[in-house]
């Protein structure tokens, strides 16, 4: 889900990303080496506010809510990977000549 909000000199962008639970890896016939990953959701945002017509300032800031992910065998008992991603954030002047 993406909102979009641009007026004048403004422009933000909000961006919402859901997987749900899925299987990662399938595994042979009775051994317990199917992978699971459970739901994780992802928000980025982004602004710029456009000072004249030759320069901009920006905003970036991308995995806002700092959600694991979480994969694992058979069941949440048994995990295998638990990654946190990083949340970054970044500023930035544009100019235009």
């Amino acid at each position: 889900m993406i909102g979009l909000y641009e007026l004048g000199p403004t422009s933000i962008r909000v961006a919402y990303n859901y997987r749900g639970a899925n299987v990662d890896t399938f595994g042979g016939p009775g051994v317990f080496t199917t992978v699971y990953s459970d739901k994780v959701g992802r928000l980025d945002l982004s602004a710029s506010y456009n000072l004249n017509d030759n320069i901009t300032l920006t905003v970036d800031a991308t995995n806002l809510l700092r959600t694991p992910y979480h994969s694992y065998v058979k069941d949440s008992r048994y995990p295998r990977d638990v990654r946190w991603e990083a949340s970054l954030l970044s500023a930035g002047v544009r100019f235009r000549f």
